[in-house]
């Protein structure tokens, strides 16, 4: 078949019976040895055994539905890893390799977005003497959170979490062959001349000496994650957050040292794998990192004794025996405003009234058991009939100021004498500020999409052939539409009571944008948008919420272990989550400064002037920094704080968002 390049397409296969058990439904403890001759032959009777019942009984303890923590790839986490002589590569290219063709590398700069497809290819050679046999090849897309585990701690020990891991199954090592794409891609074990590779991988699962072979990849990048994603079901922790940071885990820790190129905008190491590292104003440690990974998972091996690590022991069932990954750039621009519309603060404010709620309770109960009614029922109805008349009210943080109208000076640089005006700035609801990249980074970048053809497949048009695609009327693409109106200036008003006041006719506006990163090791409780006050970034805020969850903890487990009454997990989560809360912002001067011309006009109470101050990146300030969109996920967030810095008044911050 010899598909019009215009007109590529690309289709999603659904696995069989077979290569689904065999990639996703083998646990820990699976011993099957799977046949070596290949596909089961269908339609072969086999004798009932006697034993039938107990073997059932057997299954169904280590059923993965019944038990998915012990499925092999919900443990890769856990798996023992060496590394065999075995030299792999990952290649991303700008279209689909295929067999036969010569191919284009795409370039590592490029930045994806949802609904990109990235392509490639993955290459295992065996550079030793010795058949190597292998149980799993795996071959997946992955992103993956990393922030500090103790942030005032000097131990550099970091959470990792994966929320988004996909495999493609015809990249993977199955038993069979799939094709979603129109072009031939060879037999199995067939040479590709190309480049000399065998592609795919033999029934046996073995790969000779000298042997290199070759699968070829594609995956489409999503918006949002699975529902599975977020523990708490938070609608807001769902959109795919953008790249950001640098993985203390890349490189083996070495990718933390690279540092930003000024003329190029960006920083590389000179090996394969290397993340490339922007002025994104992250801090040490938080990371969103994407990445192809391949892993080569095996079973006990008298061959693979000799390439054990130091605490290495053969009591396994499976063993990684290669892991290899190379990341890619991502970003997300089109992450809608939060579905929760209450600050953070009322948020904060519900936590501490269940905790209030509790604590009430546990303090009755262990009352009632020093009384002596240990009966739970008891208790219950004793508790039921006294009522909520001695529920603790709990100190908050207070309620949102965020709408209530700040007060300005304006001193003798605008005046013969003081002057105090009001100032009431309009909300920003539904616009968020652009998002960038380095202006060199960002030519290459562009350079490199033009380039590529290989985005690929979108899904083959309509026709009526007898080859037309089954998938003619699925969407043709997964990426959103336009969700932001671009902020572009911000809007104010001058207002003052004084008649008798001599008015200025022109001020100066210093806009600046403050990035903050909230981070915790457990699960974040919270949602933050633009009704959250700029206070509550503040750092003695944050002292104040690590100090009173820390409190409330210590004091919710000695009442449960007094009482033996069990805390909720979700509401265990949110109190260590909120004691460990940390927040860190980073001050960014890009905007240009504003002489504004003042139009005053009389009101009954006084004088009003409507103020406009445009948004304008200065290009010699922004030119090397890497602005992200605003996201939030289950540990980490960004989130902004515009500026206003009105003649020698302290600056005035706006909550905002950036896209």
């Amino acid at each position: 078949m010899s598909p019009n390049p215009e007109n590529e397409y690309y289709e999603d296969v659904l696995p069989s019976f077979e290569m689904h058990n065999f990639l996703f439904n083998r646990t820990l403890f699976d011993t099957e040895r799977i046949p070596q001759s290949g596909l089961p032959q269908y339609g072969e009777s086999y004798p009932e055994s006697t034993t039938s019942s107990q073997s059932v009984a057997a299954e169904n303890q280590i059923s993965p539905i019944d038990n998915p923590d012990l499925l092999v790839l919900n443990n890769l986490s856990t798996l023992q890893t060496i590394d065999l002589p075995l030299k792999v590569s990952i290649v991303f290219t700008k279209k689909y390799p295929v067999f036969g063709e010569p191919y284009e590398k795409e370039s590592p700069l490029r930045c994806y977005q949802p609904g990109d497809m990235i392509v490639g290819f993955v290459t295992v050679e065996n550079t030793c003497n010795e058949i190597i046999p292998f149980e799993m090849l795996l071959v997946s897309l992955e992103g993956t959170m990393t922030a500090p585990q103790s942030p005032n701690s000097t131990c550099s020990k970091y959470h990792r979490q994966t929320f988004l891991r996909t495999y493609d199954l015809s990249a993977c090592f199955h038993h069979g062959c799939i094709n979603p794409t129109p072009y031939k891609m060879g037999e199995c074990l067939s040479r590709d001349p190309v480049d000399d590779t065998l592609y795919g991988f033999g029934d046996l699962k073995q790969i000779f000496p000298g042997a290199k072979h070759k699968k070829c990849f594609a995956f489409r990048l999503p918006s949002y994650l699975l529902e599975t994603s977020c523990s708490s079901g938070t609608l807001d922790h769902l959109p795919v957050p953008p790249s950001f940071g640098v993985s203390p885990f890349a490189l083996g820790g070495k990718a933390m040292d690279i540092r930003v190129n000024e003329a190029l905008g960006y920083g590389r190491a000179d090996e394969q794998g290397s993340p490339i590292v922007t002025n994104d104003l992250g801090d040490k440690g938080l990371s969103i990192t994407y990445s192809v990974n391949l892993r080569l998972l095996g079973r006990p091996q008298e061959l693979y004794k000799r390439f054990y690590k130091r605490h290495t022991t053969h009591d396994y069932q499976f063993i990684i025996v290669r892991d290899f990954s190379v990341p890619f750039r991502f970003t997300n621009t089109n992450i809608p405003a939060c579905y929760d519309g209450g600050s953070a603060e009322k948020q904060l404010d519900k936590i501490e009234h269940q905790v209030a709620e509790l604590l009430v309770d546990l303090e009755e109960r262990g009352g009632l058991i020093e009384a002596g009614i240990i009966d739970t029922e008891e208790q219950d109805q004793l508790l039921a009939a006294q009522g909520a008349d001695k529920k603790k009210c709990l100190d908050s943080l207070g309620d949102p100021t965020s709408n209530i109208p700040s007060k300005i000076r304006l001193g003798k640089g605008f005046l013969k004498t003081d002057a105090e005006l009001e100032i009431d700035i309009q909300s920003t609801d539904g616009m968020a500020l652009t998002s960038f990249e380095p202006a060199p980074l960002k030519r290459v970048a562009l350079a490199c999409v033009k380039r590529s053809t290989g985005q690929l497949p979108q899904y083959r048009p309509f026709t009526t052939s007898n080859t037309s695609s089954i998938f003619e009327d699925v969407s043709v693409s997964t990426a959103p539409t336009e969700l932001n109106t671009e902020l572009t200036h911000i809007e104010f008003v001058l207002k003052t009571n004084d008649n008798a006041l001599v008015l200025p006719q022109d001020i100066t506006v210093k806009p600046g944008l403050r990035a903050f990163n909230i981070y915790s090791g457990h699960h974040l409780p919270l949602v933050f948008n633009e009704n959250t006050p700029c206070r509550f970034y503040d750092t003695g805020s944050f002292f104040k919420i690590n100090r009173k969850f820390e409190t409330y903890l210590w004091e919710l487990k000695r009442l449960a272990k007094r009482t033996n009454r069990p805390i909720s997990k979700h509401l265990y989560e949110s109190l260590l989550s909120l004691n460990k809360m940390r927040c860190k912002g980073n001050t960014l001067d890009v905007f240009e400064v504003q002489r504004i011309r003042l139009k005053w006009e009389k009101t009954k109470e006084g004088f009003v002037a409507n103020v406009k101050v445009p948004l304008i990146y200065e290009s010699r300030k922004t030119r090397n920094v890497h602005l992200i969109p605003s996201f939030q996920t289950c540990f980490l967030a960004r989130q902004y704080v515009l500026e206003l810095k009105i003649g020698k008044n302290k600056p005035l911050g706006i909550p905002i968002r950036v896209a």
